[in-house]
């Protein structure tokens, strides 16, 4: 086969579909935000998870920790950092999955199917690690007996 012959071929193959940005979550309400604006979130199962005590508490831990003593803007807490971290995880978590679906051959298989069953538990999975992911490793946070 020429060269020629290979760029025939792929010029006649099927384009692959394109990577959709975002799987919709049944999100019903949003947290105001100063990086991303707002942040989507499912009020049924969110909610409460945001509001309980082990997350609330990381309002009062400041992400930098001794940091705002040099810079006195370097002030947003653990709290806030969580939540970012739950938006970004799932743009990322939905990216994978977007490209996976595209290109399913190219992946093993058992961990493709796995997740190409069950995105939005994947995706949620995703959004709950990363609002409570590693709350109690900083120095500054009070410890309790």
């Amino acid at each position: 086969m020429t060269l020629k012959d290979v760029i025939e071929a792929k010029s006649k193959a099927v384009p692959a579909p394109a990577v959709t940005l975002f799987r919709v979550l049944p999100f019903d309400a949003r947290i105001r935000d100063v990086i991303y604006d707002y942040i989507p979130y499912i009020k049924s199962v969110e909610a409460p998870i945001i509001d309980s005590w082990p997350v609330q508490r990381l309002r009062y831990v400041l992400q930098l920790q001794l940091a705002h003593f040099v810079y006195p803007s370097a002030t947003h807490t653990r709290f806030n950092h969580s939540l970012g971290v739950m938006h970004v995880a799932y743009k990322f978590m939905n990216q994978l999955l977007s490209r996976a679906e595209v290109q399913a051959n190219q992946l093993p298989r058992e961990p493709l199917q796995l997740l190409l069953r069950h995105p939005r538990e994947v995706l949620l999975a995703t959004r709950i690690a990363g609002l409570l992911h590693l709350s109690l490793i900083h120095i500054s946070e009070p410890t309790r007996p």
